[in-house]
Order: C-alpha cells, then structure tokens, then sequence
C-alpha cells in the first residue's frame, strides 16, 4: 500500500515539474468584416474536448488579446461582443515549448438583442478551493429524484435511512448545509425536507470536506452543501414539481416554490410533499453464540407489510433592505411526518441449541414514528463601510419525536409487549458574525455563538405475562437532558501570492452535557477543545491545482442515539438508544490535485470515540440488543479519483473510483479487545447521452465492496438507474426515470464476528423496489428574479443534533 502511494506522488509531483517549466503564450487579433480592429471584445480559451473555460481576456484597442501561462493542450477561442455574432474558432493543439499567434478572428454584425442567454455543457464534477462541486442537471437520470435520493447518488455518500443518518464512506456522519445555512435539525426532520426536496429545483450539490472555522466544529466527514437554483430581477416566479411514480405500490411527490421581490421587500415560501407506500420489505437477523458448553443459534424473520412513508415541510420568509446597508430576515418553518414500517407485520423466531429446534415464536410486529417541528429565525445584516458587515441571527426551534411499537404471539393474544416513547425538545441559538477586508489580499472573519438546549424522554414499556420485559431495568422512564455549546471562532483568507491562496482558522467550544434519569446517578460531561483549520491552495498553471489541507472536528451524538429510538423485533432482540454516548474527535489530512476535470486526492483520518451501533448477545438471558456505543481508535487511509471522458459528442460521462483502507480498534465497551481492519473499494459512473430536440438520457450506477461500520463488516448490492429528460422552450420538463435496476439498491449484509467472546451475529435487509417515475415541472412568473437572500445564519451553524 505504501509503494503505490509513493508511485502515485511521484508521478504527480512530476506532472507539476513539467507544466510548471513548459509554459505557452497564445495570442490574436479580432477585427470586424471591413478588417479594422475591433476593441473590449470578450475572447475566451476553451478546452476542446469539452468546451471548458480555461483562460479570459479582453481586446486592448488594437484588437489584441493575449492568454498566458498555458499548458500544452488542445484548444479553441471563443469570441463574442454585443452587437456582433459570437463566433468560434475551430480546435488547435498547442505544442510544449511553442507559443503561437492566430489568424485574425472576424466578428459579423448581428442583431441586437434586449436579452442574451448563453447556455453551455455543464461539467458533472468540478474542483474549487476547498469543495467538490456535482452539477445536478449534467445527470439526466437524476431527473424527478428526492433531494434525499441525489445523496445516495453521490461517490462517497452513504444514506442509512434505517439509523437516519447521512455519511461519507467511512468517515462518519456529515453535516447538511442548504443554500449555506447548517441544517441543524432532527435527522428525521432533515429526512422529511431532503424527501420533500426536487431534482429540479436544485442546482448543484457541494462537498466540502474540510469546513472553515466559522462553521460548527461538528461534522467529522464535513458538509454537503445544496445549492438551491435561483435567479435575478424584480417581480414573481414560482415552480411546480408533480411526480407520480409505482414500484411495489403508489409513490407521489410535490414541489412548490414562490418567490417575489418588489422594493425593500422580498418574500418567500415552499412547500414539499412525499408519499411513498409498499408492499413488503425483509428485515433478517441470526446470532450463534456458546454457553455452558451448548452452541445456541437463533434466526428471526421480519416482513414490514404495509410500508408508508407521509412527509410535510413548509418554510415562509421574509427580507427587508432597508437601505442597502441594513437588512431584516424572518423565517418560520414547519415539518410534519410519520413513517410505519410495519403494521400487522409478521416475524418470526426459531431457536436452536447442538443444532436442534428447541422453541419458535410467531408474532405480529408493528414500529411507527411520528414527528413534527417548529423553527423560527431573525437575522439582521448590518454593513459597516464598503468592506464589512456584522450578522447576527436568534433562533428558536420545538421538536416533539414520536417512537411506539407492539410486538402479540400470535398463539397467545395475551402475551404482548407494548413501548412508546415522546421526546419533545427546545433550542435557543443565538450568533453573532463579524466580516471585514484587510486590503485587496486578505478577509478577517471572527464570531461568537452559543446553544441551549432543553431536551425530556419519556419512556412506556408494557408487557403482559412475561416477567423479564416487565420488570426490565434497560428502559428509563423519565429523562431529561440539558446542553450547552459557547464558541467563538478566528480566521483568516488571502493570497500569499499570485498563485498560492491560504487560509488559517481556529476555533473553541466550550460543550457540557448534563443528562438527569429517576432513581439513577447523574451523567455528566464538559468538553473544552481547540478545533484549527489549515488550507493550502496551489495554482500552478491555468490546468493544474493543488490543494492541502489540515483540520480537528467533533461528532456530537444525534438525539437519535441519545434517546429517542427504541425498536422490538421479538422478545429476545431489541434496538435501543444510550443517553451515555459522548462526543468522536477526527483529526484529518488531505491532499488533492486538479488538472482541469480530473480530480485526485488521498487522505488521512485519525479518530477517537467513533459512534457506532454494537450487537451482542446476554447470553443469560438469550438476549440479542444492540445499541450506539463508543468505539476506542479508528484510522482510515483514503484515496479518489474522478475524471469526465468524452468518446464522442453526444455521449459524456463521470468516472470515480475510491479506495480505502480502515483499520479500528476497541475495548471500553467489551469484556476481549476487538480488532480489525478492510480495504474497501468502489466504482461509480454516470453516463449522459445528448440526443435531438432537447431530449437527453442518462444512466448511473455504483459498485462497493464489503466495508467496515464499527465493529460490523456491511456489504451493499450495485445499483443502476436510467432517466429520460425533454426540456421544453418555455423552461418546463419532463423526465421519466426507472430506479434500482436491478432491484436491490436498498439490499445490505452485514456481520459482527467475535471468536474470543464466541459470539456471530449477522444479517440482513433488502428495503430494494424497481420504481418506475414521472416528474413533469412548470416554471411560471419572471425567471430571472433573485431568489431569497442567501444568508449564512450563524445560530443554525451550531444548533443541536438530533
């Protein structure tokens, strides 16, 4: 593993040596039909292959345009200035060591428009300084996807929707910005609006691996960051979204979005709706184990009959320019969902001991959860002078999460086990943000927060004839968490030079937890760390990049793994959560390069306290459960690489492939150390084929092999999707997509196997349908007004986890 990492630096470093000696000057003349030079003409370097911009330049008044620095390549020089048709030349290839001189480039007159649109091949993935950049409308398949569904689509991201939890490989759960404001809610809630969220309505989605100070410090993975479309004059727009949809039964979205600006005033609203139903999904869960010299194994069965999901999400908001140096926003938003994964759902039991059947259960099963949210934001954007503003924002937000369930034998109605459990929660945030330009070269950014939460759980557990569950000590009745998070955050962006960009931030929290149960002692923790962020951008020519950097991040546990989950499969399995969890710390290196879309990068993780779910057996009790838990020590060696090819015109596609080796370790938690590492790697493409009259089709699928979660060994079934696109000249689309061919998107296997405890558990679940879509969406009002103020709301940055 070493040598080709050593192999792969030393042919990148020289790579750099070459373009950085070999540097070529292009140049040219523009002139108009009668030969005279034609001044403040717009000439643009593109690259041939795929018509990306590569250098700029204006004429000078002898109609002179001049691109330097160039690396060797094939290229083309686009023209265009008002007035004048915009004209292209054809490719030409720029030899190492040669500069060259066009012919004169000739402009025609043309007509003169009130309005000019350029449209243009969106690249799939792009490089910037500090994030991966994926273009949504490059990838036609993604067309009347769920904003949710985009995620899983992404290399590197892996959606759990069983644990609620959104992650990036192998480094952990990441943080979910939407039009740069921290989506600090309770996963469900995140789920309900990424669910409610529409293809269309996104324009591109950002991973930002390593997030600048100003940003919570939590998130060891980074952030996801969607970009939401918007445009720029006054007056009212607004889409529409309708998908209609069948896999194993009825799938329907909508999608509203309004939008108007007139004055001081600028208003905005959307509201998301998502309602998918099935058949049947299988949940499957085996465990063997030793004791007193018996060898146990046990199998449980799970058909989740009558599946349905139901999501509401709303947000209004308000903006107020007073005078172009104040302004006032309010938002209010709200989300409604419940998710049945079972009702009157069948599972079944069978119990083993020396090979023999010894016992059997069959039983009904049904899990609900109901949530719903309240949140309220006030931000005031205060400028001071031309090159500084202050930002302050004060939030508020009621959550109430809802978990019940049954489990009944079905040959004994009277033996049955009942839980619900209610977690209503209460935030204060506030923030206050300070931006200022040190000169032409360098900003300063610096701030303060603080969070306060209130959080009550309250737990019901009946259980009818049988006296282990009804006198069970693993469920407190009654608790209640309070949380305090004070920051403050320094940082500084510039250039050191024409070529080089750096950026050094630190940032310090100050995070207690303090959680109250009855009849039990008092937990309590405070953490008072340092979180520095070092970043080192590298231009070294007009096609190669490279970029550096160092940061310290937290995951604090989500409320989800704190106290609100609590799940019966049977009598002897049960999932729980644990109000004793504390925070993972991630120290991660990473180096990338860029040379124009081809994208690689290695990187180091060194973490403690990892948050993950652990099985095990009480093997008195014949008892599997299998709750969040703290693991000692993980590392992970990382390596990507991404890169568009182009075999013909009509024909684009995105390659990537990731490769990386985990290694983790752990004995807090267990009575025998446990250790073990994996190399895991994956391939994922997406093919886009252009084809007449707008129509377009696009393809998408990935491969992984096994991978590490903890302690457990995951393994997730390929996956490929198709989708076809019209897009009509008013704007409007139509898309038809078929997900999961074949059907097992949603299958995963997975397995925790220790010899020194004799214990195995494993299993599996297939949640998988082929689901065939239909979105249609229709633009109406001005498409060129601005959307809403994209303002970066301090208090949302360190909100609590759910």
């Amino acid at each position: 593993m070493t040598r080709i990492y050593i192999y792969i630096g030393l042919i990148s470093l020289s790579s750099f040596i070459v373009h950085a000696q070999a540097q070529q000057t292009l140049s040219g003349r523009v002139v108009v039909v009668e030969g005279k030079p034609l001044a403040y003409a717009t000439a643009l370097l593109l690259t041939a292959s795929d018509s990306t911009m590569v250098k700029g330049a204006i004429t000078d008044e002898a109609g002179h345009y001049v691109f330097e620095d160039i690396g060797a390549g094939t290229y083309s020089v686009a023209v265009s200035m008002v007035g004048y048709q915009t004209t292209q030349t054809g490719s030409f290839t720029l030899r190492q060591g040669f500069s060259s001189e066009l012919p004169d480039i000739v402009l025609k007159e043309g007509i003169t428009l009130d309005e000019v649109s350029v449209t243009g091949t969106k690249l799939m993935y792009e490089l910037k300084q500090d994030r991966i950049v994926m273009n949504i409308d490059a990838f036609p398949s993604m067309s009347g996807n769920s904003g949710l569904e985009l995620l899983q689509k992404i290399p590197g991201i892996i959606v759990d929707r069983q644990n609620n939890s959104i992650g990036m490989n192998a480094k952990g759960e990441v943080l979910v910005m939407i039009n740069n404001k921290i989506q600090r809610i309770s996963a469900e809630v995140l789920m309900v609006q990424l669910q409610g969220m529409r293809a269309e309505n996104i324009k591109q989605i950002e991973i930002i691996h390593q997030p600048p100070a100003k940003y919570d410090a939590s998130g060891a993975a980074g952030i996801i960051h969607i970009v939401l479309k918007k445009n720029d004059q006054h007056g009212t727009n607004g889409s529409v979204a309708l998908t209609g949809g069948y896999g194993q039964q009825e799938k329907a979205g909508l999608g509203l979005n309004l939008n108007s600006r007139k004055g001081k005033l600028n208003w905005y609203g959307d509201y998301n709706y998502n309602r998918g139903r099935a058949n049947e999904y299988y949940v499957n869960h085996f465990r063997e184990y030793e004791y007193d010299g018996n060898r146990y194994y046990y199998q449980n069965f799970v058909t989740l009959n009558n599946y349905s999901e139901n999501q509401h999400a709303a947000n209004l908001g308000l903006d107020v320019d007073f005078d172009g140096r104040t302004m006032i926003g309010f938002v209010v938003g709200s989300s409604i969902s419940e998710l049945v994964w079972g009702s009157g759902a069948d599972s079944r039991s069978f119990e083993y001991v020396n090979d023999e059947l010894v016992g059997q259960g069959d039983y009904l099963f049904g899990t609900k959860t109901d949530m719903s949210s309240l949140s309220t934001n006030v931000n005031v954007l205060q400028k001071i002078g031309s090159d500084s503003h202050l930002n302050f924002n004060l939030d508020y937000a009621k959550i109430r999460y809802g978990n019940s369930g049954d489990l009944q034998d079905k040959d004994d109605p009277d033996h049955a086990i009942e839980y619900e459990r209610s977690t209503p929660m209460q935030f204060w945030i506030a923030g206050l943000d300070y931006e200022n330009k040190l000169g032409d070269a360098w900003t300063m950014e610096t701030g303060i927060k603080s969070m306060f939460n209130n959080t009550m759980n309250n737990t019901a557990f009946h259980s009818q004839n049988d006296e282990y569950w009804a006198n069970s000590d693993l469920f407190d009745k009654e608790e209640k968490i309070k949380e305090q998070i004070l920051a403050a955050y320094l940082s500084f962006k510039g250039k050191l030079s024409e070529k080089i960009d750096v950026e050094l931030g630190l940032r310090y929290e100050d995070y207690s937890y303090r959680l109250e149960r009855e009849e039990q002692k008092d937990f309590n923790k405070t953490f008072k760390k340092p979180f520095p962020v070092v970043r080192l951008n590298y231009k070294i020519d007009s096609l190669n990049t490279v970029q550096l950097g160092f940061n310290r991040s937290t995951t604090r546990p989500s409320f989800f793994h704190l106290t609100s989950f609590l799940l019966l499969f049977d009598p002897s399995l049960i999932v729980y959560a644990n109000p004793q969890l504390q925070p993972t710390f991630t120290n991660t290196l990473k180096v990338s390069w860029q040379r124009k879309s081809i994208i690689l990068s290695l990187s180091y993780l060194s973490r403690t306290n990892q948050i993950y779910f652990y099985n095990t057996v009480d093997k008195e009790n014949h008892l599997q459960t299998s709750l969040p838990v703290n693991l000692d020590r993980e590392n992970i060696v990382e390596g990507n690489l991404s890169f568009p090819l182009f075999p013909f015109r009509w024909w684009e596609m995105n390659l990537n492939f990731n490769a990386y080796y985990h290694r983790v370790k752990d004995e807090s938690s267990r009575p025998a150390i446990f250790e073990k590492n994996i190399f895991t790697y994956a391939a994922q493409f997406n093919f886009t084929f252009l084809l007449k009259n707008q129509w377009s089709i696009g393809m998408d699928g990935m491969y992984k092999t096994p991978f590490l979660v903890g302690d457990q060994r995951w393994y997730d079934y390929p996956y490929l999707n198709l989708g076809v696109r019209k897009k009509f000249p008013s704007g409007n689309s139509l898309n038809f997509t078929i997900q999961s061919i074949p059907r097992n998107a949603a299958t995963r296997e997975w397995e925790y196997d220790q010899p020194e405890l004799g214990v195995r558990t494993f299993g599996d679940h297939d949640l998988a349908e082929t689901q065939v879509r239909v979105t249609y969406t229709a633009l109406f009002g001005n498409q060129k007004l601005s959307g809403k103020r994209l303002r970066k709301t301090g208090s949302d940055e360190v909100k609590s986890r759910m």
